[in-house]
């Protein structure tokens, strides 16, 4: 389990960077105080950065035991782990629904 922890990691890290180095040349790219041949070198940078580089899917994760699938996205935790919480009275204010 932490082998695949590790791996999504590692993984997150280099998307985050490609994000950067994109957000950051296409930024510079609009900014008109730059000088033009500047300009022109962001753009053939641009160019050449590949559009499909990092096909990876983020993997939400559980804290507590690791399990792939996460709940949603404001919850850290599996479904599991959240309903032992919620019977156990860990969470406040929040109980289980019954229909």
């Amino acid at each position: 389990m932490k082998k695949q922890v590790r791996k999504d990691h590692y993984l997150r890290q280099g998307y985050l960077t490609h994000q950067n180095n994109k957000f950051i040349i296409s930024y510079s790219l609009n900014n008109f105080l730059f000088l033009h041949s500047v300009r022109i070198n962001l753009f053939k940078q641009m160019s050449e950065l590949p559009k499909n580089s990092l096909s990876i899917r983020c993997v939400l994760r559980c804290i507590v035991t690791g399990r792939r699938k996460r709940l949603n996205k404001w919850f850290c935790f599996s479904r599991l782990v959240l309903l032992r919480f919620f019977r156990s009275r860990m969470l406040s204010h929040w109980k289980k629904s019954k229909w």
